[in-house]
């Protein structure tokens, strides 16, 4: 972490020679990790770092907004990085279940990110390859073009309706029905990562199961008899 007083000692603000965008996305990025991503400020960034506002408003264009994408983008592809290669062995959609749960553990790690990057680019996250990666898979997996296109947007919508869920909590005004409670109580106990994991396994489990076992069952030959 920065120094409080590294950047200060010019009156009227600090030097922008001296104060670098990766010592904002630093700050930020620790702050986001304690507070989450929707509580970051300019502010707050610039009280760490010991500057003015208007220092690190020099370097980030956009304000708040423009500081929350570079956070965002900065988390993303440090938690992608050594993710977007096939392993050894790795069934297709073990692959994608293993890229996927990254996800899981950014929105443990960072709150916010990984919802701010979704919404900001409509479900998709190319800058990091992560699409570019699951699309492959699904080739790999047997997946044509059409059903790639069909298997693609189910997995978007289920991580972003993933990363926009919250929990689930009893009702003040009046008791829920027996089977919404039991189901609430046994959905608090299960961490957030094994549901995604759990969705997840289903959903690719379905997908294939639709897309490629019936299509290669129907493509079988006949055989005759005698």
């Amino acid at each position: 972490m920065a120094s409080t007083t590294k950047f200060g000692g010019q009156r009227g603000g600090v030097q922008a020679t001296v104060l670098t965008e990766a010592d904002i996305v630093e700050a930020a990025v620790e702050l986001t990790r304690v507070g989450g991503l929707d509580a970051l400020t300019v502010t707050k960034v610039a009280e760490q770092l010991g500057v003015t506002g208007p220092a690190v408003y020099y370097h980030v264009r956009g304000g708040r907004q423009g500081l929350a994408s570079l956070v965002a983008s900065h988390v993303m592809k440090q938690a992608f990085a050594d993710q977007l290669v096939r392993r050894p062995d790795e069934r297709w959609d073990d692959a994608i279940e293993r890229v996927l749960l990254v996800t899981a553990d950014l929105t443990d790690e960072f709150p916010g990110v990984v919802g701010h990057v979704l919404n900001a680019q409509q479900g998709r996250v190319e800058d990091v390859g992560v699409a570019s990666f699951v699309i492959a898979q699904l080739r790999a997996g047997g997946f044509d073009l059409a059903a790639t296109v069909e298997a693609y947007a189910a997995i978007c919508a289920l991580i972003i309706g993933w990363s926009q869920l919250t929990p689930l909590a009893l009702p003040r005004d009046e008791p829920p029905s027996p089977d919404l409670a039991e189901v609430i109580e046994a959905t608090a106990a299960i961490p957030p990562r094994d549901h995604l994991r759990a969705a997840v396994r289903a959903l690719l489990s379905g997908l294939h199961t639709s897309f490629v076992a019936k299509r290669t069952a129907m493509a079988a030959p006949v055989r005759r008899k005698r």
